[in-house]
């Protein structure tokens, strides 16, 4: 009976040949694994480098919108400004077309009262 337990707890050699096919298919599936994890590593420095330019991509659109929404509301202060000289300069010309004519009424009076006065 110590016979046979020695014999049931004999550990064959790893070079045996009924181990060879059992350790040719555990290397093909580890080296298939690490193949594997290479790949999703990969995949992962990838992923994260897009994340990266999609990132800076955001930054830039948003400095961008930023500065399009200052220039309109440059734009939109220039043109507010113009309107309003627009409307002084309208204003300041009616004036002097009421002085003009104005003048032209004493003008005309003066010269009336010339007429009146040489007669």
């Amino acid at each position: 009976m110590t016979e046979e337990k020695v014999q049931e707890k004999a550990v064959l050699d790893p070079d045996h040949e009924i181990l060879k096919r059992f350790q040719e298919a555990l290397t093909d599936h580890y080296t298939r694994q690490i193949d594997q994890r290479k790949k999703k590593e990969l995949l992962g420095v990838e992923v994260y480098e897009a994340q990266q330019v999609v990132c800076r991509q955001q930054k830039t659109l948003d400095e961008i919108t930023q500065d399009v929404e200052n220039i309109n509301a440059a734009k939109q202060e220039v043109e507010n400004q113009i309107k309003e000289r627009k409307e002084k300069f309208k204003e300041a010309k009616e004036a002097m077309v009421a002085a003009e004519k104005y003048n032209m009424e004493l003008q005309n009076e003066i010269n009336s009262i010339n007429l009146l006065i040489s007669q």
